[in-house]
This record gives C-alpha cells, structure tokens and sequence, in this order.
C-alpha cells in the first residue's frame, strides 16, 4: 500500500508539471496581441547612440571637435545619462577651458558609470579616466583639494601634492593608461 502511495504522487508530480508546462506555454502564446516594437526601438537607438559615439572618437582623433561636440550633444539630449557621451563632452569641455561645464557633466558620467565602466569607443576610456577629467578640471579652477582626491581615486594611494607637483602628476597620469 505505502509504495503504491508512491507511485501516485509521483504520478501526482509528474501531471502537475505538465499543466504548469502548458500554463506557461500558453501564456506565452498568448502574448502574440502585444505590441514589441518599442522594444526594437529602443535596441535601434542604442545602436544609433553607440555608432554616434564611435564617430564622435574618430572626430576627435581626426581634430573635428566641434563636430563631435555637435554628435555627442544630440546623443545627451536623447538619452542624458549615456556615460559614454557625458565623458566625451567632459573632455571636450576640458580642451576649451569651460571648466563648469566640463565639471558638470563630468560629475554627470561619474554618478551614471558602473565602478567597472569601459567606453565603448575606446577600452582605455573608463572609471579612471573619469576621476582624471575632475582632476584636471578642479585643478584648472584652483580646487587642488578636490584635484588631489581626484588623484587618489586613481593611484589608489593617498596622496597631498603641492600644486606644481599635483600638475605635473596630472600630466603624467595624462600620458598614461588608466
């Protein structure tokens, strides 16, 4: 009797698993009225943003900067967290000396970046450079505490240079890859 028992609830199991099967199956059968264009959408732009953001590299590279100022511009009026787009527009408002706006959206790419963010355009492009970009730019402005804190982030030391010493370990840390 007690193995007979058995049988019947595994033979119980083995039925409620077949419904469960078809439960979901049909679930997913029946989703056939939603609408999943969005989604592809939303893929498109991601690779729209992405090629934009690899154009706005080779820009850089090839000296058009206000062209890929322009590019990364309507990447962030789209989509205003993008880290790639807020690094490069960092960078390019560090090259003209606008050093609140570099700021600004320097600390915009830092609070979006994951701690181990890598650029799409560029694998040498990541967290650290982002702290070099507030390095440079708080140093420009005369914040050399917050420049050395910077530093610190990226040599992973603790560190209080002098200004001229913390200029010439920005440019070093400049030359180098983060």
């Amino acid at each position: 009797m007690c193995l007979n028992f058995k049988m019947n609830s595994n033979h119980i199991k083995v039925m409620c698993l077949r419904f469960l099967a078809v439960v979901v199956c049909m679930c997913l059968l029946s989703c056939g009225d939603r609408d999943f264009d969005n989604t592809l959408t939303v893929t498109e732009e991601f690779v729209d943003q992405t090629d934009s953001i690899k154009k706005a590299g080779l820009l850089i590279e090839e000296g058009d900067v206000d062209e890929a100022f322009d590019l990364m511009s309507n990447v962030l009026s789209e989509d205003p967290s993008n880290v790639d787009a807020n690094v490069t527009l960092a960078g390019i408002y560090l090259a003209r000396d606008q050093f609140t706006k570099a700021l600004d959206v320097a600390n915009r790419a830092f609070a979006n970046a994951s701690q181990d963010y890598v650029s799409s355009f560029n694998p040498h492009v990541n967290k650290k450079t982002i702290h070099l970009i507030l390095a440079q730019t708080y140093y420009y402005i005369g914040d050399f505490n917050r420049s050395n804190d910077q530093v610190r982030q990226i040599i992973n030391k603790n560190v209080n240079l002098t200004p001229e010493a913390l200029g010439m370990e920005l440019e070093r840390l400049a030359r180098k890859d983060l």
